[in-house]
Parts: structure tokens; C-alpha cells; sequence
């Protein structure tokens, strides 16, 4: 692996796992989200409700 990159506008990798975790924590709204089901149900509403069309029984053991 060569440190020059491809292309004259690439972005510089990062070399450490502090500019790693920099990177990853100046995402957004990636790492901004709340764990709810909001979104899920606004998009299955977009949707049309496809989880409703037909009749079904799930059924899940210990293992998912």
C-alpha cells in the first residue's frame, strides 16, 4: 500500500485509531439517532403498509 493517493482531491486515510474515531464520530446524523421505532413505521407507512396487505403468523424460537 503506498501513501500517495489516486487522486490529487482524495481524501488522506487516517493512520490512527484517534483520527479513526474522529472520523467516525463527525458523522451525521449517523451517530446522532434515537433507537425508536419512528422511522421504521413513517417508512412502512410511505410504503403503503406492506406488512398488513396479507395475513401471516411469525413464529421465532431462542434464536431469532
Amino acid at each position: 500500500m503506498t501513501d500517495t493517493p489516486d487522486a490529487p482531491d482524495a481524501p488522506r486515510l487516517a493512520q490512527t485509531f484517534a483520527e479513526v474515531e474522529d472520523a467516525l464520530l463527525s458523522r451525521w446524523p449517523e451517530t446522532k439517532l434515537e433507537p425508536s421505532l419512528d422511522r421504521v413505521r413513517a417508512f412502512t407507512e410511505l410504503l403503503g403498509d406492506p406488512q398488513a396487505s396479507y395475513p401471516l403468523i411469525h413464529l421465532t424460537g431462542t434464536k431469532g
